[in-house]
């Protein structure tokens, strides 16, 4: 957890390429069979800043395939709440958006405001207005 909130400090500090190069030695670790297995939540939350690094640069694919990997790792762990899938989920579909893959991204935005009827989120009205605003018209 340590490795994860230096990174955290880079990305805070706007430092986010060091923050990439932090994150990824984290990630490589696992790979790396002599090294020992980091836990699913620390993988989890690694992708997770991942993805919200490389969307500050907008490097939407890289930035979407780091939260989808985030979002199966953290499904699987109990620890998980709602509203740390929520988020990730709503991040996601602002990459689509961003990339112009429409799809099914209606639908899913108003499966997330249902769903945040019955979660209490820590900013839930920031983020019901940030659904909003993506909603297509």
């Amino acid at each position: 957890m340590e490795k994860i909130r230096q990174a955290r400090e880079f990305y805070k500090a706007g430092s986010f390429f060091e923050a990439l190069e932090h994150l990824k030695e984290i990630i490589s670790a696992v790979s790396t069979p002599n090294e020992e297995v980091l836990s699913e939540m620390i993988q989890s939350e690694a992708y997770e800043l991942l993805g919200i690094i490389h969307q500050k640069l907008n490097n939407y694919h890289e930035a979407l395939k780091n939260f989808e990997v985030a979002l199966v790792k953290k499904s699987k762990l109990s620890s998980t709440n709602r509203q740390q899938i929520l988020k990730i989920e709503l991040s996601i579909i602002e990459i689509k958006i961003e990339l112009a893959q429409y799809g099914a991204t209606r639908q899913k935005l108003e499966e997330l405001l249902q769903n945040l009827e019955s979660v209490e989120l820590e900013d839930s009205e920031i983020v019901n207005a940030r659904i909003l605003d993506l909603l297509p018209t």
